[in-house]
């Protein structure tokens, strides 16, 4: 122990902070600039070697959505597994200079609490892509503006002629039926009149994983969310209130009574339980706080398009409080899976997609984030160039799409029959 951690330390006085400059963003190096030898610091490791999407949808072309999904978790975790050996015995042999070492497959990385010796080390692995800081950030909580409950159809499901889905062909419309929704967000308190007969069920009788308390317990009740999780559960299929009624709502809770303890990690373990438990949407309203793209995220959205999973996000609420191409964060500036024929540029594709608020009367809401963003240069990703006054590099267009976002009636956690607007 005491030899290994001599060698770590003579190669961080060799290579110093400059050799972070080549593979430690900006994030991590502000974020251990004060650090002393035995602070550890949270961090994302990105692999060098990513999945190959492209051949994962040749191999999966004529396949089922759910044994596409299953071939494809398959596939990642066993590429992840060879990939990382190596790394993650380096990592476990560096004794107390590292703890909490988690492994990734829904992309090809590694995040752990890492010593400044052990993050200049690792920047000087070959099979080591990027090393980034695992920031926690907050949510803002949800107006918690009292409301009645409207037994005729709400204006947003109204505006988006949600009724015609689902009475389309007479009986055989389309309400959500079979389709599973993860929420990723702070919990849903699944004891609401509005959503208890809509919520996902494991074998042990869970409805989702609280990764605040690691347990099968995501509620978010009065003292335990900021409200996000549960509004966007009525929103998406709450009995009176939801877009589809008849999908089951998947819970995960990565956020705590503030809107807190967000990171990556979580996000990371989120999605893999969603793949691994059969989800078919995953909802990611929680941004990343900071600018610009993260190839992390991107790993992410695209080898979930490879699997036939969506995700849907948030295109946030910063308005243009941040500047075009920085608009929006990861994971809503992650590509669409389509291309938008309104877009002259085509580069690669995702399962992101991004949503915008409106209001009633079909105006952006004033606090709903726009782009366009760019994707190049960043990490291993060179598309969507964007230069300001360019008629050519105009970037990638957010959102893909608006919905009603505004005054919008949906699902309390304070109480079980509470609705706020």
């Amino acid at each position: 122990m005491k030899r290994l951690s001599i060698i770590l330390a003579v190669v961080f006085a060799l290579v110093g902070h400059s050799f972070g400059q080549v593979k430690t963003t900006p994030a991590l190096m502000n974020a251990t600039s004060n650090s002393k030898a035995n602070d550890k610091t949270p961090v994302i490791i990105t692999m060098a070697s990513q999945y190959d999407a492209t051949e994962a949808a040749r191999m999966t072309a004529f396949l089922g959505r759910k044994e596409r999904a299953q071939f494809v978790m398959e596939d990642l975790q066993r590429f992840s597994y060879n990939s990382q050996y190596e790394l993650l015995a380096f990592l476990e042999g560096a004794g107390e200079a590292v703890s909490d070492i988690q492994p990734f497959w829904i992309f090809n990385g590694i995040s752990c609490q890492a010593t400044p010796s052990v993050i200049a080390a690792l920047a000087q692995r070959p099979d080591v892509a990027c090393i980034d800081y695992d920031a926690a950030y907050t949510t803002a909580a949800v107006d918690q503006e009292p409301a009645e409950l409207n037994r005729d159809t709400p204006w947003n499901l109204a505006k988006i002629h949600a009724e015609e889905v689902w009475n389309y062909n007479g009986s055989s419309g389309y309400t959500g039926q079979g389709i599973v929704v993860a929420i990723i967000d702070s919990g849903i308190n699944y004891n609401h009149n509005e959503l208890q007969t809509h919520m996902w069920t494991n074998s042990s009788g869970s409805h989702g994983h609280n990764y605040i308390n690691n347990s099968e317990n995501p509620i978010e009740g009065r003292t335990t969310g900021n409200g996000n999780g549960t509004a966007v559960a009525g929103i998406v299929a709450g009995t009176n209130t939801g877009v589809a009624p008849g999908a089951q709502l998947m819970a995960l809770k990565v956020s705590n009574s503030t809107g807190g303890g967000i990171n990556e990690t979580r996000i990371c373990n989120a999605i893999e339980y969603a793949v691994t438990n059969g989800a078919d949407i995953i909802v990611i309203t929680a941004n990343e706080i900071g600018v610009g793209g993260r190839a992390s995220y991107r790993d992410k959205m695209v080898n979930l398009l490879s699997a036939g999973i969506v995700a849907v996000t948030s295109a946030g609420d910063n308005g243009q409080n941040r500047a075009v191409p920085n608009s929006i964060a990861a994971p809503s500036n992650c590509p669409s899976p389509w291309h938008n024929p309104d877009e002259l540029i085509n580069g690669g594709r995702s399962a992101n997609i991004c949503v915008g608020a409106v209001n009633s009367g079909d105006y952006k809401a004033a606090t709903s984030s726009i782009g366009p963003v760019t994707w190049a240069g960043i990490g291993s990703y060179n598309d969507y160039p964007y230069t300001a006054g360019s008629t050519t590099a105009v970037g990638h267009i957010r959102p893909d799409l608006v919905a009603p976002g505004v005054q919008v009636t949906t699902t309390s956690h304070l109480a079980n029959d509470a609705m706020i607007s």
